[in-house]
């Protein structure tokens, strides 16, 4: 008999679809809009962050990465939220490697994982 609280193989979930870890994104993305508006140091540990990447080979990686440098020297926090809250085309790829998740302390981090859920769980 299985212990309670722990799902049996017949319990779990599927893995995501594409559709939904694009959603999953697209709320996480959402979610770090309003953080970076609340806590601006978040832009400038990403830019950091990716300042450090471009110096090692990022392999195919690169363009994207020097399409975020770009967007963070360029655009305003409230354009950048924009961005981040878009359904464009490239809004949607670069939501793929956005560079904000790598830079999140741990609390931080968990905040946005907290939130996702309580969206799913609804």
């Amino acid at each position: 008999m299985p212990s309670p609280g722990i799902p049996t193989p017949h319990q779990t979930k599927n893995p995501l679809t594409h559709r939904e870890k694009d959603r999953r994104l697209h709320v996480l993305s959402r979610k770090l809009a309003k953080a970076i508006e609340q806590d601006t140091s978040l832009l400038r540990r990403a830019k950091e962050h990716i300042d450090r990447l471009l110096k090692e080979d990022q392999g195919t990686a690169i363009r994207d990465l020097m399409e975020w440098h770009d967007i963070l020297d360029m655009y305003s926090i409230q354009r950048l939220s924009r961005f981040f809250n878009s359904s464009s085309e490239r809004g949607n790829r670069l939501r793929q490697s956005k560079p904000f998740f790598a830079i999140l302390n741990s609390d931080e981090r968990a905040q946005l994982v907290d939130d996702l859920e309580e969206i799913n769980d609804s």
